[in-house]
């Protein structure tokens, strides 16, 4: 039997679109509020968006096919549509996920009949194999020298389904965002959930990452975003801010303006690990600083006008007298 009771609306909508996210337990509720919500809040006012959390399991803990909040994301549509509620689209967000809240809004992205997500290894702006290599040094040089530098991180597609007995699929996106319609897809994703019990096992621990890839990819569901609707963090730390790992990522203030300006650049930003360039952010509060809030406006509204490229002449900054 579904728990609904699981959730509160944090911000009633009359639009019926909802970004949603799962916090069970008073720690990674405050997490949350803390870290994350501040950023959702300011997004979904300038495109009038609900917010819902759920803050406890959705289905009984004793149920043969409980399992951790993680999988309960896929019975999040079914929970809401019993309980009646006035719902449209759901976008769910890990709530480790902070939102530029001037990007544009997901919602008109979203793709009748399909679950949108974003690739994790497909059309992004890096190459994907030596950001995985830079990663791995970097945590091995600075963080922990008994970090591997060959591990299950660099597994191909053949070898990430096969290790949960699964055909391969051509894809793996991150299942910490996904945009649907629970009026269409609701009964099928919960179905997914149920043909697994509470002792699963898979290669992120017993969570559903590579499970619900298969299931969203092999039944051609899925409606690819682009990546700047969940950059990965880690991928833009190595990438863009290696300096960051070398004291481990200890320097708040440093960290916290790159990861601003990280935001002039990306929507959605993702701090998905648990090793410290991610871990780290969940352990202090987050806000967005009013000077990058008016940038990131400013660069919002550039981007809607239309440039003609016409000469100006020679410009030179003015110099200091």
């Amino acid at each position: 039997m579904l728990n609904l009771n699981s959730f509160k609306v944090i911000r009633p909508t009359k639009t019926g679109n909802y970004l949603v996210t799962i916090a069970v337990g008073e720690l990674y509720e405050a997490r949350f509020q803390k870290n994350a919500l501040g950023t959702w809040e300011k997004y979904a006012e300038k495109y009038d968006l609900g917010i819902i959390l759920f803050h406890d399991h959705l289905i009984d803990e004793s149920h043969p096919k409980w399992k951790k909040p993680t999988w309960q994301k896929l019975i999040i549509g079914s929970v809401l549509l019993e309980s009646g509620y006035p719902i449209k689209s759901v976008c769910y967000l890990d709530t480790d996920i902070i939102i530029n809240p001037f990007a544009p809004n997901i919602f008109n992205y979203s793709v009748s009949n399909k679950i949108s997500v974003v690739s994790l290894r497909n059309n992004l702006p890096f190459n994907y194999e030596l950001t995985l290599r830079r990663l791995a040094l970097l945590r091995n040089k600075y963080i922990d020298s008994k970090y591997p530098l060959d591990s299950s991180l660099f597994a191909n597609l053949k070898s990430l389904y096969e290790y949960q007995n699964l055909p391969t699929q051509g894809d793996e996106f991150c299942a910490g965002l996904l945009l649907f319609n629970p009026q269409e897809l609701a009964k099928q994703m919960e179905d997914w959930f149920y043909l697994y019990d509470k002792h699963v096992e898979s290669i992120t621990d017993g969570g559903d990452q590579t499970h619900l890839n298969y299931h969203v990819l092999s039944s051609n569901l899925a409606s690819f975003l682009n990546y700047e609707f969940q950059a990965i963090w880690a991928f833009e730390a190595a990438n863009h801010y290696p300096f960051l790992f070398i004291d481990g990522f200890k320097n708040k203030s440093l960290y916290k303006e790159c990861i601003q300006s990280t935001l002039m650049r990306v929507n959605f930003l993702h701090f998905a690990g648990s090793w410290p360039e991610s871990s780290t952010f969940s352990l202090d509060e987050f806000s967005l600083d009013f000077t990058y809030l008016d940038l990131y406006r400013e660069f919002s509204n550039y981007l809607n006008i239309n440039l003609s490229g016409r000469s100006m002449g020679k410009i030179l900054p003015k110099k200091d007298t």
